[in-house]
């Protein structure tokens, strides 16, 4: 005699709930701002605010989501990071970087050797300038600083608002 089963209703309810739930976390983590966040595509170049990186491992792991080419723009603050843990995978991943901010040394002496263009700016309106000169199509242009806020910005909320207003008007400026 064959056996039949049927599922309780709570475990049928418990397992909606599940489902439901992880809809819904994965539509807050579509949500995220500064984290990854694709702000515009302009001339087949993405542009990505990845402000929210502060660390140097931070943006190893946002370096290694992204499958295309990247010009990175990175902050330079005088504290010291360990930029040679990244020397692997921006030799693989990155093809360009550009530093925002006066204390370049660091990233500089760590990461010359792994890519073919490193290029200083006095802020981030003329880093995002510079690496949108500097990418091709395909290309992704990140901007993932290494760094907490520091003193020009009181959090990384009001640095990625930054950067996404300056790609806005970077395909204002290629719109005329």
């Amino acid at each position: 005699m064959k056996k039949t089963f049927t599922i309780h209703k709570g475990k049928k309810s418990q397992v909606d709930d599940f489902i439901h739930a992880r809809k819904r976390m994965l539509e807050e983590l579509n949500q995220v701002q500064h984290r990854l966040e694709e702000v515009d595509e302009i001339h087949s170049v993405v542009y990505v605010n990845d402000s929210s990186a502060t660390s140097v491992m931070a943006t190893v792991d946002s370096l290694r989501c992204i499958p295309d080419p990247v010009v990175w723009i990175c902050q330079a603050t005088p504290y010291d990071r360990d930029f040679i843990l990244m020397s692997n995978i921006v030799r693989h991943k990155v093809k360009a970087i550009v530093m925002c901010g006066k204390e370049a040394q660091d990233v500089k002496s760590a990461l010359e050797g792994a890519v073919d263009s490193i290029t200083s700016c006095e802020n981030l309106a003329s880093a995002v300038k510079v690496a949108s000169e500097v990418a091709l199509a395909g290309d992704v242009v990140l901007f993932s600083p290494t760094c907490a806020p520091g003193n020009q910005f009181t959090d990384v909320a009001e640095r990625g608002d930054l950067f996404r207003t300056l790609v806005t008007e970077l395909r204002n400026s290629n719109a005329k």
